[in-house]
């Protein structure tokens, strides 16, 4: 497809343009690549003739996609559904985020040579922030 990044080129468009003018849907879509001044992108194989005779029939004033052969060399096998996991998701224990012990010592004594933080109750003495207050 002759355009790309030059031409503000984006999936989130790319696609419901190739479904309309290749008749074909978005899952028979494969990987997408943006260029700088074309796009390639990818037709499920039992698709590929159907696209090529809807694509030839398009109006002169739609975007034109030019077929192109698929790269030769070794290509990662179509994905398929994913299996669920064995055991589904680990267990949570007490902790976390929501409540249960966060882990650490949230007692008194911190045991190293700091002594612990005491807010001042003092409003306005002079120290602390320097932001102004009205």
């Amino acid at each position: 497809m002759a355009i790309g990044r030059t031409e503000r080129a984006d999936p989130k468009w790319l696609v419901p343009l190739i479904c309309r003018l290749g008749g074909v849907t978005k899952s028979e879509i494969g990987a997408i690549h943006i260029d700088t001044d074309h796009t390639l992108f990818e037709i499920a194989p039992d698709s590929a003739e159907r696209f090529r005779s809807c694509v030839a029939g398009a109006d002169a004033d739609e975007a034109k996609i030019e077929p192109a052969s698929a790269p030769t060399g070794p290509s990662a096998p179509p994905r398929g559904p994913r299996r669920p996991r064995e055991g589904g998701f680990a267990p949570r224990g007490k902790g976390g985020f929501r409540g249960g012990d966060r882990g650490g010592d949230r007692g008194g004594d911190r045991g190293g040579d700091r002594p612990a933080f005491r807010k001042s109750s003092g409003v306005g003495n002079g120290k602390g922030s320097s932001r102004k207050r009205y």
